[in-house]
């Protein structure tokens, strides 16, 4: 996938790391049909957001029923409970 952050856009391959500090501007772009990556955020709190808007994994695998997808509204309602702002990302790309 490919991560902007700030004004850099950086290639994630597999077994790379990327730090992206507190309350920076981020974006990730998904560039093949499946991603996976780990996620460590410092200090503890912010994980709830994706507790809030996501659904629990039954089993480990790609779910095999349709999903929730929250709406761009839930997304800023339950953000502003955790200080999160979207901002539209200007769409930039590694050639």
């Amino acid at each position: 996938m490919e991560v902007l952050v700030s004004e850099t856009v950086h290639r994630a391959t597999a077994r790379c790391t990327l730090w992206i500090p507190s309350n920076t501007n981020h974006s990730l772009f998904v560039t093949s049909q499946r991603v996976r990556g780990f996620c460590v955020i410092t200090p503890g709190g912010f994980e709830k957001f994706f507790e809030d808007l996501g659904e629990p994994a039954t089993v480990q695998s790609m779910p095999t029923h349709q999903t929730r997808m929250p709406s761009p509204e839930e997304f800023m309602e339950v953000g502003a409970t955790y200080e999160w702002k979207f901002q539209e990302p200007d769409p930039r790309r590694l050639s």
